[in-house]
């Protein structure tokens, strides 16, 4: 249900990097590195919020805005559990770490299209 590769960057990277980032890679949201941890993720909104806000995109970093951790899933945790965990932390994307590894994301869309092609609501894509 994860994506993978996951898109990341660091922590003192500013916003416009990461605006940047997120148009290259035809992304949503970025996951937050500091020294090799994942320490939260950087969504599009958080972008607008802070420079609605007034943060400067060049001296603003992402460190300031993310939404911090530490809420992740694995690659074992089922559908609803990473649902949960979403619900409950009011967020759409969770980064999923293996063994202390990103190695994915999970967004909200991905969650839900795998809990209704386990209720058998949706068809499965050509690609399987």
């Amino acid at each position: 249900m994860m994506q993978s590769p996951v898109l990341a960057i660091g922590v003192r990277a500013s916003l416009r990097q990461a605006a940047i980032a997120l148009r290259d890679g035809h992304v949503g949201v970025l996951v937050v590195m500091d020294d090799g941890d994942a320490t939260g993720v950087l969504s599009e909104r958080d972008i607008v919020r802070a420079i609605a806000g007034g943060a400067d995109p060049d001296a603003a970093d992402v460190g300031s805005v993310r939404s911090e951790g530490p809420r992740y899933a694995t690659p074992s945790d089922s559908p609803a559990a990473a649902l949960s965990v979403m619900l409950d932390a009011g967020i759409r994307h969770l980064p999923v770490i293996e063994e202390d590894e990103l190695v994915g994301i999970v967004s909200m869309r991905d969650v839900a299209r795998a809990l209704a092609y386990a209720v058998g609501d949706a068809p499965r894509p050509a690609d399987g």
